[in-house]
């Protein structure tokens, strides 16, 4: 009888330790997807105002050319 008590433990205990381990992994995943649409985000906002800083480049290209004629 005291071994299947003792059996019983061990299981337990390794079922408990598969559990923790398991919602570690997918807490550690969904960091990490976070981490990357964060980063995707930020790449989208960017590429949207690179055009604004072309123009603005331009527009003081002209300004500048005709500060110095």
């Amino acid at each position: 009888m005291g071994m299947h008590i003792v059996i019983g433990i061990v299981v337990e205990i390794l079922v408990i330790c598969i559990i923790v381990v398991y919602n570690k992994l997918v807490s550690c995943n969904n960091i990490e997807k976070e981490a990357f649409s964060t980063m995707d985000v930020y790449l989208k906002k960017m590429w949207k105002l690179v055009p604004n800083l072309v123009e603005i480049a331009k527009e003081y290209a002209k300004h500048e050319q005709e500060v110095f004629n």
